[in-house]
């Protein structure tokens, strides 16, 4: 059963009455003069409630007609007992249609009472939503705003009121029409869909300008008819903020990044600067006919030179890794030169502090590979260059081999595995976790020993995992370190079968106190065929030769092992006859002061550290010159081939540094070149308008980018645009940079050049152009080999 619930005004009960008095006389609900509410009776109930009547009448009728037939015969007992009977029945039918009516009635009244009492819970559920939703609008903040056509405010709510210093007792007289703030960086975003406008709007307010996201809905006035609209607006101000925070951190990151890229373009073309005229002169200097140990300290010069190149080219390799546009530069590599020309760039470092360092290659690593030589090289360094700093005693070791484990090894793919030892201290096995991790060094307290930043070997880690390898570590505490990296790398040329069996049947002695290189020295002896032993004294060699002075065919004596070299070495061989053939060891530089040269008590230099094809060379053809002071000189390529002349052409050098505008200028006058010279980009232009004047133009304009004055690009352009004047031809114009970007050579070339030339510039790749200018087509980029 449906409970009542009386109205506010605790009228329920006399409502329904009235109610149901009114229905009773009008058969209508005339509920709050509703519309919908005058609803008729319905017809049937209507009728069944007149039917009782009706047949009560009839059968009064019927009744009064049978009393008055006996009456009017004479019959008048008869006709009295049927009257009585009559209106006994006729009273009886009365009470029966007044219980029904009473009934009926009672009945519609309980159905009016229920009708009422569901409209009355409607009625409330509405004003308990409308209460809901007005609270939860206000807890929420938004903003709520009825107004009609003209901007009347029709309906506010608190938090517009009070965003808008709005009282709520002139509502009804206010006209809201809000100003938008406007300033640079204010921007209205239109979204029209169904007739919903949705903005963000930056509005003043009484607290100042906020910005709103604001939503207008049209909607139709209730009261009047007319056309409105409902606003709803939510305060967006501190998410605007916080995304121009985020977007001016965002720039920040962009200028930053920037900043990087030019600082490193910078500092690698300033580097590159001086590099070049180092390379290019050490280049020039080996065309003079030096002497072999003149020609072993310019490829010294020219080896260090080139691996700080590499250095320079590497560090801007970093930032694209860090952009994920790292792509690696393949070219064919000779592993073993590689190995062995790190180990002697930094054998000085070693041997400053008394330590030794040697390198190992097995014989039957590839004599060609194809890898990217540049990044490999910076590998090693950084390893091997780490082994050395921490390596107090002891020494470095770094090996050279083909990976039995390689799962991808196929006879066109080997897999190198490159391995660097030492006998440092070691690391714990919490360091070996973090020591691949930027910035973290294990000597990290304040009196730390060890320089440097900590970002070698992260850099070393990041570079083979870029090249598809994988580098680890193994060390104990105590016990030194193991680095080790390898590389799939496809092989242009496999291992040397001879050299297996260059030095069979010789015994060698090795008579040194380091701590790596005669055992390197022992391996390759062995491994190519031959037998050696190792004595770390002086007495261990007498002793080793008095047992059997005949035993050993070559002596290879380190002079560091005494004060005295000249006098132990007569000690060693006074009772042997014939005499071993006797190499001596020696560090770059160090020949002069070994006593017994000139009275030739050695018969073979090795310059320190060995290398293996120098070792099987002097071991193998047993020639008494010093062999080793000319191995590490490559074989020199002539710039021009013999009897070879190139045509003379007239060529502008433009050129702000004097060691490479010499530079420049030599391989040209060598070349039966004439060179003019320029210092500036507008001294070049002056130079063109002389010979345009004087009816004669430049074969070669070899310009730089960066000049004072005028830098390179726009002498380029002034030089293109005054041969479109005077009607001349294009004369070939070639760029000389440090930088090696793309967007340099893109906009050289967008300037009018032919081509573009990297430095550090080699001699040979200058003759190359002038051989080949009349064909080459121009748009080359040229870079130094």
């Amino acid at each position: 059963m449906i409970g009542t619930r009386k109205t506010q005004d605790g009228r329920g009960e006399g409502k329904a009455a009235e109610l149901n008095f009114q229905s009773a006389q009008t058969g209508k609900i005339p509920l709050l003069n509703a519309p919908l509410l005058q609803t008729p009776l319905q017809p049937e109930a209507f009728a069944a409630a007149l039917v009782p009547q009706w047949q009560a009448n009839v059968a009064f009728g019927a009744t009064a007609g049978l009393c008055l037939v006996p009456a009017l015969t004479g019959h008048f007992v008869v006709s009295l007992v049927l009257l009585l009977a009559l209106l006994a029945l006729a009273l009886w039918w009365a009470g029966r249609q007044a219980r029904l009516q009473h009934e009926q009635a009672r009945l519609q009244h309980l159905k009016l009472t229920e009708a009422i009492e569901i409209l009355e819970d409607k009625a409330w559920e509405l004003r308990e939503s409308e209460e809901r939703y007005r609270s939860l609008g206000e807890a929420f903040g938004d903003l709520v705003l009825h107004r009609d056509s003209s901007g009347n405010i029709i309906f506010a709510n608190r938090s517009l009121r009070e965003m808008f210093d709005v009282p709520p007792d002139k509502l009804a007289e206010t006209v809201f029409k809000p100003e938008i703030a406007v300033s640079s960086n204010a921007r209205l975003a239109h979204m029209n869909q169904g007739g919903v406008v949705a903005r963000e709007l930056q509005i003043a307010t009484s607290s100042g300008p906020r910005w709103f996201h604001w939503i207008d809905l049209p909607i139709r006035d209730e009261t009047t008819g007319k056309n409105a609209t409902r606003s709803v607006a939510r305060d967006i101000t501190d998410h605007k903020l916080a995304q121009a925070a985020l977007e001016s951190a965002r720039q920040k990151a962009e200028q930053a990044n920037h900043a990087k890229s030019r600082f490193l373009a910078m500092v690698s073309h300033e580097m590159r600067t001086p590099l070049n005229g180092i390379l290019g002169m050490s280049s020039l200097l080996r065309d003079t006919d030096p002497t072999p140990e003149q020609a072993a300290y310019l490829d010294a010069v020219s080896t260090s030179g080139q691996a700080l190149l590499a250095l320079i080219e590497d560090m801007l390799d970093l930032t694209l890794i860090e952009a994920g546009r790292f792509e690696p530069r393949p070219v064919e590599v000779n592993p073993h030169n590689l190995l062995e020309e790190v180990c002697e760039l930094l054998a000085s470092r070693a041997h400053a502090k008394g330590i030794g360092l040697a390198a190992f290659v097995e014989m039957d690593v590839p004599q060609m590979v194809l890898a990217d030589e540049g990044r490999v090289r910076q590998v090693l360094v950084n390893l091997v260059g780490n082994a050395i700093k921490f390596t107090q005693k002891g020494g470095v070791g770094v090996k050279l081999e083909i990976s039995q484990s390689g799962t991808g090894r196929t006879p066109d793919i080997g897999q190198l595995q490159f391995t660097v030892t030492d006998t440092g201290p070691g690391l714990s096995a919490d360091d070996c976790i973090k020591v691949f991790d930027e910035f973290y060094q294990t000597d990290s307290a304040a009196t730390r020993r060890h320089g440097g930043a900590g970002l070698g070997l992260s850099i070393s880690q990041r570079i083979v995992q870029s090249l598809g390898g994988r580098i680890s570590v193994q060390s104990e505490l105590g016990k030194g370190s193991a680095f080790c990296f390898s590389l799939d790398l496809p092989v242009v040329r496999n291992a040397e079968s001879a050299n297996q069996t260059r030095l069979a049947g010789q015994k060698v002695l090795i008579v040194s106190a380091d701590a790596v290189e005669p055992q390197a020295i022992a391996n390759y002896v062995k491994s190519s065929g031959g037998s050696a032993s190792v004595a770390a004294t002086l007495a261990d060699a007498q002793r080793l030769l008095a047992n059997n002075p005949a035993c050993f065919d070559v002596l290879v004596f380190d002079p560091a092992i005494t004060r005295n070299p000249s006098r132990s070495l007569h000690r060693l061989l006074r009772d042997i006859a014939p005499p071993p053939f006797t190499v001596v060891m020696v560090q770059p530089g160090d020949r002069s002061r070994i006593e017994g040269q000139s009275a030739g008590d050695f018969d073979a230099w090795l310059v320190r550290p060995v290398r293996r094809s120098s070792l099987l060379r002097v071991l193998g053809d047993r020639r008494a010159e010093q062999a080793e002071i000319r191995h590490t000189a490559p074989a020199v390529r002539p710039m021009l081939g013999p009897g070879e002349v190139l045509n003379r052409l007239e060529v502008l050098v433009a050129e702000d540094n004097d060691v490479n505008a010499l530079l420049v200028r030599s391989v040209l006058e060598k070349t039966g070149q004439k060179a003019t010279m320029a210092t500036n980009g507008r001294e070049a232009l002056a130079r063109v308008r002389e010979m345009a004047v004087a009816g004669q133009q430049f074969d070669l304009v070899l310009m730089d980018l960066h000049m004072p004055e005028m830098d390179g690009l726009a002498a380029i352009r002034a030089i293109r645009k005054l041969e479109k004047r005077l009607g001349l031809e294009q004369a070939p114009i070639y760029t000389l940079s440090a930088d090696e970007q793309n967007s340099a050579q893109l906009e050289s070339r967008r300037a009018g050049a032919n081509g573009y030339i990297t430095k550090p510039v080699s001699p040979h790749v200058l003759v190359d152009l002038l051989r080949s200018l009349g064909n080459s087509g121009g748009n080359v980029v040229k870079k130094a080999s």
